[in-house]
């Protein structure tokens, strides 16, 4: 059974790799998720760098490891969430 609006041009089977009216796209649903990064702010050079703690999918985690990183370094040193996708 076909699954997309033109069904009437989809032959009654579907062979995805032969199937030009299907594509593996048309079938997936994707969610787009925020990953984060924690970055420091390096004073002699004056930019934010990637100080090595991973990526996280979880906002809390990476507010939690965020504020651990600032707890270590006893709040001498910013640190910052940066946002990827």
């Amino acid at each position: 059974m076909c699954t997309i609006s033109h069904s009437t041009n989809c032959p009654p089977t579907l062979d995805f790799p032969a199937n030009p009216c299907h594509t593996n796209s048309m079938n997936k649903t994707t969610t787009a998720t925020a990953s984060y990064t924690i970055n420091f702010w390096d004073g002699r050079t004056k930019e934010w760098k990637g100080c090595g703690a991973g990526t996280y999918t979880d906002i809390n985690q990476a507010k939690l490891a965020l504020r651990a990183h600032s707890d270590m370094c006893a709040g001498v040193v910013d640190f910052k969430l940066v946002t990827t996708s």
